[in-house]
């Protein structure tokens, strides 16, 4: 959770500051008549709507230009988002208004963006390590840390940088062979194969985060309208059997060990597994995985998959500093018996 003002009383006046960081930066805090923030895991979209009544932006080009935004109460301490940067702009006329609307976006979103270069794309692959015409080597021998630092720094143009706050021992371990024909695809990719998620935070760098080792940083009650409505669901876990492939050393054939994991409920339910692979079968030792580690990658992921199949949704006056995947706990007393719900945050609409 970023640092800041969290909940108010549902009739405090919201303080918004929006800064646009032109050769002379322009606060435009003033003119916002309204926004909307879709906040979502491995990107989002910010829009905000600026009073244009005096015609003052009608010449302004805002495109491409990053802003500074921060979100508080009158009176209170501004929560301050990572760097953002402004994907379009529109003039508008609705109901006799005319409004400039910006849509913002954040480092995910340049980065989905960003496709690699051909021979850039590949890593772990044999052809690198024997040296092979047109092979790139620096690509070969690469952890899932490496591989995701480099691709994330190619792509922002090396502006930011990745702390592993959680170490899940497979993020800074595993080395899986992959092809990345887009930044943002590859590293959700890359992160699957972890136990971990990646968030951009305030300090403009990406952080290795670890659900398990999470403590919960803030709780919402009735009192004092803490929030209005929850919901607590699930979902069918689909994917329901997942399947890792790997090759021992000596390997007997390539890919000849593996490991499964299945959510047996759902398989039932279902009437069929539906599979999802994952591949690590490559004979050089670098690629070798134990039994051991293929057990527990897959123990791992269908974990990751049902746990983001249990799902509910909460509407409460505004937070101002909660982040993507901070851990909550719910508390509603209306129940018979008080339910306590204790969750990770996926997606924000504000």
């Amino acid at each position: 959770m970023r640092t800041g003002d969290t909940q108010s009383v549902p009739s405090s006046t919201p303080d918004i500051y929006l800064e646009i960081q032109t050769g002379s930066p322009e606060d435009v805090s003033s003119r916002i008549t309204k926004f909307k923030f879709d906040e979502q895991m491995y990107g989002g979209i910010w829009e905000v709507w600026l009073d244009n009544a005096d015609s003052a932006l009608a010449a302004k080009d805002y495109v491409g230009f990053d802003v500074d935004l921060q979100l508080g109460f009158s009176g209170g301490t501004r929560s301050v988002y990572p760097k953002l940067w402004i994907d379009t702009q529109e003039f508008e006329s609705i109901e006799g208004k005319l409004l400039m609307k910006l849509t913002i976006i954040d480092a995910w979103g340049l980065m989905v963006r960003v496709n690699a270069a051909v021979g850039a794309q590949y890593w772990n692959y044999p052809d690198q390590a024997a040296g092979l015409p047109d092979a790139d080597a620096a690509h070969y021998d690469k952890t899932i840390e490496e591989i995701i630092t480099s691709v994330i720094q190619s792509a922002l143009n090396g502006t930011f940088a990745l702390d592993k706050d959680h170490d899940d021992n497979y993020y800074d371990t595993l080395k899986p062979p992959i092809r990345i024909d887009n930044a943002r695809t590859g590293v959700f990719q890359l992160m699957e194969l972890t136990d971990s998620f990646l968030r951009y935070e305030a300090d403009n760098d990406f952080h290795v985060r670890q659900a398990s080792k999470e403590s919960s940083v803030y709780t919402f009650t009735l009192a004092s309208n803490h929030f209005w409505t929850d919901a607590e669901g699930s979902g069918a876990t689909i994917p329901n059997r997942v399947i890792f492939y790997g090759s021992s050393n000596p390997p007997t054939t390539v890919g000849d060990l593996s490991a499964t994991a299945t959510d047996s409920t759902s398989v039932t339910r279902i009437g069929i597994n539906i599979d999802k692979h994952f591949y690590y079968g490559h004979t050089e030792a670098q690629l070798i995985l134990s039994q051991g580690t293929l057990d527990s990658l897959a123990a791992a992921a269908i974990l990751k998959i049902q746990g983001q199949r249990s799902q509910g949704a909460l509407e409460a006056p505004m937070h101002c500093s909660l982040e993507l995947l901070d851990k909550i706990t719910i508390t509603d007393t209306r129940y018979s018996g008080t339910k306590t719900i204790t969750g990770f945050v996926h997606k924000m609409v504000r």
